[in-house]
């Protein structure tokens, strides 16, 4: 009898715990289902994956505002700085992306682009961004030198909505 009791207990735990499994994965899709959003082209029935929300930041000496965004279309992930107003950037130099572990990836962004800042993200830079949370991005303007620096809250958000366009 008592056996029989003990199988009981342990059936009901295990279940608990496949339940609370199941509750995390469902809350961590409904958390990427508010993050990220999916666009389909009809013709070719390619996806592509993108932040939902703009995420402003701010260069550290206040000269411009960018937003940044994430976008992944089937293996190629991107990042981009989208300025504010109307702004050169100079293609011809790296990028410096900075973590908070102060590891530093020198990085070039597309030729040709000179409205905005887009970066092809790597295999050893996705790796990086899904670990950890990125400090600043440093770049050159035609005018000016940018270094935008990233609020630990939005560089969590950076960093959860890469996690869930790798998914």
């Amino acid at each position: 009898m008592i056996s029989l009791y003990l199988f009981y207990v342990l059936i009901n735990f295990s279940t608990v715990t496949t339940s609370t499994n199941t509750a995390n994965t469902l809350s961590l899709d409904v958390a990427c289902n508010q993050l990220v959003e999916v666009m389909s082209d009809q013709s070719s029935g390619a996806m592509t994956y993108s932040n939902k929300y703009k995420i402003p930041v701010v260069d550290s000496n206040g000269k411009m505002m960018f937003n940044i965004g994430l976008k992944r279309n089937g293996s190629i992930s991107r990042l981009s700085l989208m300025p504010a107003m109307k702004c050169q950037m100079n293609t011809q130099k790296p990028i410096t992306i900075t973590f908070t572990d102060e590891t530093e990836f020198e990085v070039s962004q597309y030729q040709g682009i000179e409205s905005h800042i887009d970066i092809l993200i790597d295999d050893k830079l996705k790796s990086k961004m899904m670990t950890d949370n990125i400090l600043s991005i440093a770049f050159d303007g035609k005018k000016y030198p940018y270094n935008v620096v990233l609020k630990p809250n939005q560089s969590r958000v950076v960093q959860d909505i890469f996690n869930c366009l790798q998914d």
